[in-house]
């Protein structure tokens, strides 16, 4: 059978419409209107007190008494696709970091931020301890900053409360920043080193793909069953390269407020 008549073949069109649609609806997820902010979090532990440990030892912050120090940074930012303003900001339920009652919050800074126009701040609140209060004036898509903060919470992590109008899901936790630049892996092919990065790996994926897609298509030799065989198993590897790119795109924040001396747990 012939290149083109294996593609004349009736279910060749049938399929190529319904992937069609899929990649429609792919498209719209990517390219549709949306107001979203997130958030991701890292932790280091800096003092505990240890079970081990005599009452009689006190652990001082500034000749303060507390049980723990713990260090939280917290990466804030416009992840939708429109302009996010700071007096859609419900008054009665303002932006805030919580952490549990009785916390004491001993510091609040930005250490980054790419836009100080933006007006981005954060303050400990006046009448509790265990909140900070974030305000800004706008954010544009991927605006935002690195947030630091020195606490006694048995938690690792504030939780980010707050009304914003136009945002009824509120502001989402991506989880935690578990590296700053891509995930390497390593591992050993006939006694080399190798390493592959986000990118790299996203790479091999596209090459296994195209090479599984137009070998059966450019070939006159191989079997109709074989052909079909390998244009879904590259067809699947494009789908992983679609999943890949959309749950990065939802979970990676702007490469501009990562910071290489971040400490992270």
């Amino acid at each position: 059978m012939g290149t083109m008549d294996f593609i004349n073949q009736g279910w060749i069109g049938s399929f190529i419409g319904a992937l069609s649609i899929i990649f429609s609806i792919v498209f719209y997820k990517f390219t549709r209107v949306k107001n979203q902010l997130s958030y991701k979090t890292s932790f280091i532990r800096l003092i505990g007190k240890r079970k081990s440990l005599s009452d009689d030892v006190d652990i001082l912050y500034k000749g303060i008494s507390i049980p723990r120090l713990t260090k939280s940074h917290l990466v804030f930012w416009n992840s939708g696709t429109t302009t996010v303003n700071g007096i859609d900001i419900i008054k009665d339920d303002r932006i805030r970091l919580e952490f549990s009652e009785g916390t004491q919050i001993l510091r609040a800074n930005i250490i980054k931020e790419n836009r100080r126009i933006n007006k981005l701040s954060v303050q400990i609140d006046v009448d509790c301890s265990n909140i900070v209060n974030l305000n800004f004036d706008y954010l544009d898509p991927n605006d935002g900053a690195v947030i630091e903060l020195l606490h006694t919470d048995q938690k690792k992590y504030p939780l980010i409360k707050g009304t914003i109008k136009g945002i009824p899901k509120g502001i989402i936790d991506r989880g935690r920043i578990d590296d700053l630049n891509e995930k390497i892996t390593s591992f050993r092919v006939s006694g080399f080193n190798l390493t592959l990065n986000n990118s790299s790996r996203l790479g091999v994926i596209i090459f296994f793909g195209s090479v599984s897609i137009l070998a059966p298509v450019l070939s006159n030799e191989m079997a109709a069953p074989l052909k079909w065989f390998f244009i879904i198993l590259g067809l699947f590897y494009f789908f992983i390269i679609c999943a890949y790119i959309w749950i990065d795109r939802k979970s990676s924040y702007p490469k501009i407020l990562r910071i290489s001396d971040l400490d992270l747990e």
